[in-house]
C-alpha cells in the first residue's frame, strides 16, 4: 500500500526518475514474493520503460535479474535466459559484479536444465563466488558498523562521565564557597558582637 502511494507521489512530482524506478521495482518484487508473477512483470516492464528514458546500468541490471527470476518461475525459460544474459552482461560491462548475482544464478539453472554442464558449472561457480563475496562484504560492513557503534557509545559514556565529574567539581566548589561564606558571616557577626 505504501509503495503504491510512493509510486503515485513520485509520478506526480516527476522529478525523481531513479527513485521512481526503484519504487516501481520494489512493487514488482513485492508481487513476485507473493507469487503474483503477472503483476510483478507489469511493474518490472514499467520500470524498464522508465530506465529507457533515464538509463542507470545498476538499476537496469537489477530489473533484468528480477525479470529473469519471474520468467524462470513461470517456466518461460527462453525469456528467463534472455533477461539473465542482459542482467549478467550489463553488470559485468558496467563494473557492478554484485548486480550479476541473479543473472548468474538463472544462467546456472538454465544451463543445468539444458544439459550444458560445463556452462552450468561455470555459472554456478561464478554465482557462489559473487554471492559469497557479497555476504562477506555485508558481514564486513556489519562488523565495521558495530565497531563504529561501540566507539560512539564509548565516547558517549566518556563524555557523560566527564560531564558528571565536571558537575561534581562545580558542586564541590559551590559547597566550599557556601561554607566559606558561612564562616565569613559568622566571623563578622562575632567580630561586631
Amino acid at each position: 500500500e505504501y509503495s503504491e502511494k510512493s509510486v503515485e507521489l513520485l509520478k506526480q512530482l516527476g522529478n525523481d526518475p531513479a527513485g521512481l524506478s526503484i519504487s516501481i521495482t520494489s512493487l514488482g518484487t513485492y508481487y513476485s514474493d507473493t507469487k503474483n508473477y503477472d503483476k510483478a512483470m507489469e511493474y518490472y516492464k514499467e520500470a524498464l520503460k522508465l530506465l529507457d528514458k533515464f538509463p542507470d546500468a545498476r538499476a537496469l541490471s537489477f530489473v533484468y535479474g528480477k525479470m529473469a527470476f519471474v520468467n524462470y518461475r513461470l517456466h518461460k525459460y527462453k525469456e528467463a535466459k534472455i533477461f539473465a544474459d542482459s542482467c549478467y552482461n550489463i553488470s559485468i560491462r558496467s563494473d557492478f559484479p554484485e548486480a550479476a548475482v541473479p543473472g548468474a544464478e538463472i544462467l546456472y539453472l538454465h544451463y543445468e536444465r539444458e544439459g550444458d554442464y560445463k556452462k552450468a558449472l561455470e555459472m554456478a561457480e561464478l554465482y557462489y563466488k559473487l554471492d559469497d563475496s557479497l555476504k562477506t562484504e555485508g558481514n564486513t560492513r556489519e562488523v565495521i558498523r558495530e565497531q563504529f557503534r561501540y566507539a560512539y557509545e564509548k565516547k558517549q559514556i566518556q563524555d557523560s562521565l566527564a560531564e558528571a565529574e565536571q558537575k561534581k567539581l562545580i558542586n564541590e566548589q559551590l559547597s566550599i564557597s557556601k561554607q566559606q561564606r558561612n564562616y565569613i558571616t559568622i566571623g563578622i557577626i562575632l567580630a561586631t558582637a
